[in-house]
């Protein structure tokens, strides 16, 4: 599997604004027309929900970095302290919509997911993630990183599990949405299980033109 790297960043949507190295709050982004546009992926739609309610994504900040050149794709990044301390389970759940901007002419082919994951060895972190053509359409592509107890892998659908992962689209899309479920649990008073980085990138196709077929014709 591909690891994930860096990103850029450009606001667009609501009047937001940032530098590529500044982030934004996920609390700006969850309402309605909020969006990030980094290169040409759209990020919007977010939704958060789970432990601590929505107000929890206060602590969550939203940053794009990359050049689009090469290898270093362009994506997204959301950085924040998600833990459980002590016996018991947290969850929390973050969707939103990747959309190649107009005019570039470009399709979703891959997806690359990051995760920096700590904790002690009686506790348990997974974070599942779903690809949808559409919202509650068809599911193109899962997946799931994580470590569970005493850090071995943890991926009951895709083994082995990796702090990174790849999800590849049989049809590459115009527009996805992510859907994506936090797990941490901890067995123990004294044990605990955190997320601090999530990271995402995606790789495109050119989209096919109709120029052949006029040519042919």
């Amino acid at each position: 599997m591909k690891p994930i790297k860096s990103f850029a960043v450009a606001i667009a949507g609501l009047v937001l604004a940032a530098a590529s190295s500044h982030a934004v709050l996920l609390t700006d982004l969850l309402v309605s027309g909020a969006t990030i546009q980094v290169g040409d992926k759209i990020f919007g739609n977010f939704t958060w929900d789970g432990t601590g309610g929505p107000g929890s994504a206060a602590g969550i900040n939203v940053t794009g970095i990359g050049t689009g050149i090469g290898t270093d794709l362009y994506g997204i990044q959301f950085g924040g302290g998600l833990s459980q301390v002590g016996t018991g389970t947290s969850d929390w759940q973050l969707g939103y919509s990747v959309t190649i901007a107009p005019g570039y002419g470009n399709l979703i082919s891959d997806i690359h997911q990051y995760a920096n994951l700590n904790g002690t060895p009686g506790s348990l972190v997974n974070i599942s993630e779903d690809v949808l053509n559409w919202p509650g359409g068809t599911v193109v592509a899962t997946s799931h990183v994580g470590v569970g107890i005493n850090f071995s892998n943890f991926d009951p659908t895709d083994p082995p599990a990796e702090l990174n992962d790849t999800l590849v689209l049989g049809t590459p899309l115009q527009q996805v949405w992510i859907q994506k479920d936090i797990l941490l649990q901890a067995a123990g008073p004294n044990d605990f299980a955190a997320v601090s980085i999530l990271q995402q990138r995606f790789s495109q196709v050119p989209e096919p033109t109709t120029a052949g077929c006029f040519l042919l014709g």
